[in-house]
């Protein structure tokens, strides 16, 4: 789009150009160039005016632009009048010029920015591999390069390295163990438990499943009994389920369907298709109890934060997960949390952002310290409607699982502060470039 307005402008000062130089000399027809100037004329004023719409008012606070409107609201009018004036052609021409010339300014202003705006850990990665070619670099100078590279990469840059060598002693033994307990992997909660055999097969990571077709129907027959769906509506639902794989899956025929049974059949139809339901021995009672607490706990007069959405995206985390192949990386533990925190990750919204909420010195934000606000107050209520004792579907999970699925729905809840959005897109950009990525880890996942 600039690229056209850039050409518009260049082709424009070539005909004023031409009609203050060439005109008169060469007799060309002066209603046929009063008709092209008046075209320019009509897109140059449509332009500032959308402009200043758009900007709301804001764009003629600019001395520049305010001169520029004046220039050719003024060559319009004189213009619609059949008055014709060459001074006025030359403080266009002017006006052509300063207007190139701030593009181009403007070009170079935005490469620096997004130079500036480069994720700084990729700059350093490249200035330390381009380091370890240079010849005059001492091999040790290189071996330190590649090893600095190594803990960038690995996303460990700030974590402390407690591993005592042989031939180090310097450091006391109750200095390491008070270091040890206050880094970041002592609230590794995973690691806080025994893990037994139970645990560990339900936390193998696996491939996509093929589910057994008896089975599919066996399920289809328990939703169709919890959410009392006739005969006839249950048709109209399933041919819309047979899209349910496609990334146009029409979310809002879906929801306008079901209506206030939306949530209860996508949640059951959800966990049934990963087999967690029977993963986990969770009981169809508790489950429902779940579902009605959280479809209770969504304000429904919410344009956007509503069912519709939650059912939305949770349904995009099971297409990618599926169609990305990443089955191989989750366990089915991973699952169950990440369509959890998926579910509940806009319970209780109020309808507006944290900004509003912070500036308003509302007691949502006094309570979480203008620090992510909302999205701790999603994550609070939605542990405390999980570990309502009828809404409970952790009952039969150990206790290294249950702080597992914890830790990663907190994660995944207030990962979605738009605030750190472009942390995590560096952070990841960064990881992704690794060549040990993706590896075992809560961080990786």
């Amino acid at each position: 789009m600039e690229g056209l307005s850039f050409f518009t402008i260049c082709l424009y000062s070539f005909f004023i150009l031409f009609d203050l130089g060439f005109t008169e000399m060469i007799h060309v027809n002066r209603d046929i160039m009063n008709s092209i100037d008046f075209v320019f004329l009509n897109v140059f004023a449509l332009e500032i005016g959308l402009k200043t719409f758009a900007s709301g008012g804001m764009f003629l606070i600019d001395l520049f632009n305010t001169f520029d409107a004046i220039i050719v609201f003024l060559s319009w009018i004189l213009m619609i009048f059949g008055i014709t004036a060459k001074g006025l052609g030359v403080l266009r021409l002017i006006r052509v010029v300063v207007i190139i010339i701030r593009s181009i300014t403007d070009s170079k202003s935005k490469l620096r920015h997004q130079s500036k705006n480069n994720n700084p850990l990729e700059s350093v990665i490249k200035i330390l591999n381009q380091l370890q070619s240079v010849p005059d670099i001492s091999n040790s100078v290189k071996k330190e390069a590649k090893q600095a590279c190594k803990i960038i990469e690995s996303n460990k840059l700030y974590d402390l390295n407690i591993d005592m060598g042989s031939d180090d002693k310097s450091q006391d033994m109750e200095a390491k163990a008070w270091i040890s307990i206050t880094t970041e992997a002592a609230n590794d909660t995973t690691m806080w438990f025994e893990r037994d055999l139970d645990d560990f097969l339900k936390e193998l990571h696996r491939e996509n499943e093929e589910q057994d077709q008896n089975q599919i129907e066996e399920d289809e027959e328990r939703i169709k009994t919890i959410i009392s769906a006739g005969s006839r509506h249950w048709t109209a639902i399933m041919k819309l389920m047979d899209d349910f794989e496609k990334w146009d899956f029409d979310i809002f025929q879906y929801c306008e369907t079901l209506q206030d049974q939306a949530l209860i059949h996508f949640g059951f139809k959800i966990f049934q298709q990963y087999g967690l339901l029977e993963k986990f021995s969770i009981a169809d009672q508790n489950f429902l109890s779940l579902l009605n607490s959280i479809k209770a706990s969504t304000y429904e007069q919410n344009s956007y934060h509503n069912v519709t959405k939650i059912i939305e995206l949770t349904r995009n985390f099971h297409f990618f997960t599926k169609q990305g192949e990443l089955m191989q990386y989750f366990s089915d533990l991973n699952v169950m949390a990440g369509l959890l925190a998926c579910l509940m990750c806009d319970i209780s919204h109020p309808g507006v952002n944290n900004a509003f909420l912070i500036a308003m010195k509302h007691t949502k934000a006094l309570r979480y310290n203008d620090k992510s606000v909302l999205e701790n107050h999603h994550c609070a209520i939605a542990f405390k409607i999980l570990l309502d004792p009828q809404n409970d579907i952790f009952e039969l999970l150990s206790e290294a699982q249950y702080w597992n699925v914890r830790q990663i729905i907190i994660k995944m809840i207030t990962s979605s502060d738009l605030s750190n959005h472009f942390d995590l897109i560096n952070a990841f950009k960064s990881r992704i470039t690794t060549k040990n990525f993706p590896e075992d880890t809560m961080e990786d996942k």
